[in-house]
C-alpha cells in the first residue's frame, strides 16, 4: 500500500526531509487534514470535495479569485446549489470572453441563455450580442434585480457590450400572473402587455397595470 495521505512527509523527497522547514510544512499540512478537524474542513472540501462545500465557502473562493460579480448575481438566487460552479471553475476561468463560457457559467448558475452575438444579426451592431433567458421563478424572485446582474457579469466577463435581454419564462409563472400564452390562452387580467423603453429594452412576460416598471423605467404598449 502507498502511504496515508494524513503522512505528507513520506510524499518529500530524502534530500528535503533533513531540513526543519519542509518538516515543519508538512506537520501544517498533516494539521490541516487531520480527519474530525471540523475547523479544516472547509479548506479541505474546497480541493478534493467541492460538491460538498457549503455555499458561503463558494461564495468566498469566488472573491478570492476576483468574481466578486458571480457573487453578488448569485445573491439574487434562492434555493439553488452552485457546488457545480466551483467545481467546472477551472473552465470558467479558462473560458471567460467566450461565448461558450458565457453560457456555462450562466447555465452553472441556474439560467439557460442563448446567445447571439453582433455578427450573427441581420442588423449588427459592431461589439454588441443579445440574449435570450429562460427564468426559472422556483428560485428567481426579483427577476429586475437578477438582470441587473447579467449586465454586470457581462460587463465583466466578455468584451461585447449587451444590447437586448428578452425573457421566457418557465409555465408556472403564466398560472400565477395570468398571462397571455402565445394567443391561444384567453386574457383573465386587465392591463396590457408593455416594453421598457430604456437603452436596452427587455420584454417581459407580465400584464402590467401601471405605465412604469418596478425600476421607474417608461413603458409603452405592446398590444391592447
Amino acid at each position: 500500500m502507498g502511504p496515508e495521505l494524513s503522512d505528507s512527509k513520506s510524499f518529500l523527497p530524502e534530500a528535503l526531509q533533513k531540513y526543519d522547514f519542509w518538516t515543519m510544512v508538512c506537520d501544517l499540512i498533516d494539521y490541516g487534514i487531520a480527519p474530525g478537524l471540523s475547523a479544516n474542513e472547509d479548506v479541505v472540501y474546497k480541493y478534493i470535495r467541492p460538491e460538498i462545500v457549503r455555499e458561503e465557502v463558494i461564495k468566498e473562493i469566488l472573491i478570492e479569485m476576483g468574481y466578486g460579480y458571480l457573487v453578488d448575481l448569485m445573491d439574487t438566487i434562492t434555493n439553488y446549489s452552485f457546488n457545480d460552479l466551483l467545481s467546472f471553475f477551472a473552465w470558467v476561468q479558462q473560458m471567460k470572453g467566450s461565448k461558450l463560457g458565457y453560457q456555462l457559467t450562466l447555465k452553472l448558475l441556474g439560467l439557460d441563455v442563448a446567445l447571439q452575438e453582433w455578427w450573427e444579426s441581420g442588423e449588427p451592431t459592431p461589439w454588441t450580442h443579445d440574449i435570450v433567458i429562460l427564468i426559472d421563478t422556483s428560485y428567481i424572485k426579483d427577476i429586475d434585480l437578477t438582470l441587473q446582474k447579467v449586465r454586470d457579469f457581462s460587463r465583466n466577463y466578455v468584451y461585447s457590450h449587451l444590447d437586448t435581454i428578452r425573457l421566457t419564462y418557465t409555465p408556472d409563472i403564466f398560472a400565477s400572473n395570468k398571462a397571455v400564452m402565445g394567443g391561444f390562452s384567453m386574457s383573465l387580467s386587465k392591463g396590457n402587455w408593455f416594453a421598457r423603453t430604456d437603452r436596452n429594452p427587455i420584454y417581459c412576460g407580465y400584464r402590467c397595470t401601471s405605465t412604469t416598471c418596478s425600476t421607474n423605467v417608461p413603458l409603452v404598449p405592446l398590444m391592447e
